[in-house]
């Protein structure tokens, strides 16, 4: 079987990313992270998602540290979007007034990468609810990159490359979170003054350690093949022809 027909099957198929494909090997997910996985929202596991009609009430964060994401108000609710990312389902935030909290206050752990996309450089994906200790937040850029510019903070940005728009579904990887402080954390808006994000949160995965770069490139592997953004990855990635296998 093709391996494009393996990421068609259902998400809890035995056969699936959870399970063992053909050969007898295994594909890797972040839940190989253990104790180090933070954070993990998966739009794509329904299992995860409360529906208010065609709104999400609350988002379930899969690393069993139970910092679930959620909004009591339906008018502020983000769309659930059926197929919103090469066939997968996404969360569609509507840039004026969307907003989901992460109910359980953490600190943002040291590796961090999602798949995401927005039209603005105002617009955060996610972010603490303050200005002067943000976090990181959604400066997402076309294409892959291995570190992205979110201000962390206050210190230095990570990446050389300057803010941008996007307008394509983009994955993004950062390494070395420098936040210390404690927050509820929000998804698709923040800090005051910010816009709210007008595009999709398809998946977001934070650890509360540095990974090693094998570990940080399977968590990109993983994203990139799952969410049909394999071309992202650069030349010599470790994945670029092949999923990672656990």
């Amino acid at each position: 079987m093709a391996l494009e027909l393996v990421n068609t099957l259902p998400y809890d198929h035995p056969y699936r990313w959870n399970g063992t494909p053909v050969g007898g090997v295994k594909l890797w997910r972040p839940d190989e992270l253990g104790a180090d996985l933070a954070l993990w929202l998966d739009a794509e596991d329904t299992s995860t998602i409360t529906l208010n009609g065609s709104t999400v009430s609350q988002w379930d964060d899969k690393s069993g540290n139970g910092r679930n994401a959620s909004q009591g108000s339906a008018a502020l609710q983000p769309i659930y979007t059926t197929n919103g990312l090469n066939g997968k389902p996404v969360l569609s935030f509507d840039g004026a007034d969307d907003e989901l909290t992460i109910t359980s206050s953490f600190a943002l752990g040291e590796t961090a990468a999602m798949v995401a996309q927005r039209s603005s450089i105002d617009q955060p994906v996610i972010e603490a609810p303050t200005q002067t200790d943000r976090g990181f937040w959604g400066s997402v850029y076309p294409g892959f990159t291995t570190h992205s510019n979110y201000a962390v903070d206050g210190g230095p940005l990570l990446s050389a490359s300057p803010n941008s728009a996007v307008t394509t579904p983009s994955l993004v990887s950062q390494t070395e979170l420098l936040q210390s402080s404690t927050f509820a954390y929000k998804l698709g808006s923040a800090t005051p003054g910010y816009q709210f994000l007008n595009g999709f949160i398809a998946e977001v995965v934070v650890t509360d350690t540095l990974l090693p770069t094998a570990d940080r490139q399977k968590l990109e592997g993983y994203l990139a093949w799952k969410w049909g953004l394999e071309a992202n990855l650069p030349a010599g990635h470790p994945y670029k022809s092949t999923p990672p296998t656990a």
